[in-house]
């Protein structure tokens, strides 16, 4: 009888068990990288809203308040009448346009930035990481004196 090529089953089934190991594997890196980059530009985001902060200081003397749902109350024609400004839309009071688009959370509307002002001199500005052992958490926090958990905070300097 002459000599057989090919796999046998058992061959076969160890190559897919080793090729669905393999790609379980990068399955999982490529989330891990996909929650770091979404809290990546979660912090950005909060810089960003920081600058646009610190012009809306300087323009008026003071930061503006929060509402209830910790969303900033500096937006319409009027700054004695201001309303809540809505994450992923322009930031704009009288003829000051702070941003052109208030950034929202990556995952939003499933949870979005928190926004509280302290006193007229002071804020915070509050986002929930993905990633709980990022050494940036524990920095904001030490910067601001605050300690919330794996929420990454930012605050007038």
């Amino acid at each position: 009888m002459g000599k057989k090529f090919g796999f046998t089953l058992i061959e076969l089934l160890i190559v897919i068990a080793i090729l669905g190991s393999v790609a379980l594997f990068g399955l999982s890196s490529f989330n891990a990288s996909k929650k770091k980059a979404r809290d990546l530009e979660r912090k950005s985001s909060l810089n960003q809203i920081k600058t646009a902060l610190q012009l809306y200081y300087n323009i008026y003397g003071l930061y503006p308040a929060h509402d209830d749902g910790n969303k900033i109350v500096g937006c319409g024609d009027d700054p004695e009448a201001a309303t809540s400004c809505e994450w992923d839309s322009e930031w704009s009071l009288e003829t000051n346009v702070f941003m052109k688009r208030l950034p929202a959370d990556p995952v939003a509307p499933t949870q979005s930035y928190l926004y509280t002002q302290i006193s007229n001199e002071n804020y915070y500005l509050i986002a929930n990481l993905e990633v709980a052992d990022d050494p940036d958490i524990a920095e904001s926090q030490a910067l601001c004196g605050v300690d919330s958990g794996v929420q990454y905070v930012v605050c007038e300097d």
